[in-house]
């Protein structure tokens, strides 16, 4: 079987914001980096 093709089903059979790691605003992430003290400089240097 293809690996493929299972995804390709996935993808025709779902609308894209069922499929999608996106989010409208990222609370649980910008609280964590709140309380991680991390200033802007800090998370530069990491990506």
């Amino acid at each position: 079987m293809d690996r493929q093709e299972p995804w390709n089903q996935v993808y025709q059979t779902k609308e894209s914001q069922d499929v999608s790691w996106h989010q409208r605003r990222p609370d649980l992430s910008l609280a964590l980096i709140a309380t991680s003290g991390a200033g802007k400089e800090e998370i530069k240097e990491t990506f």
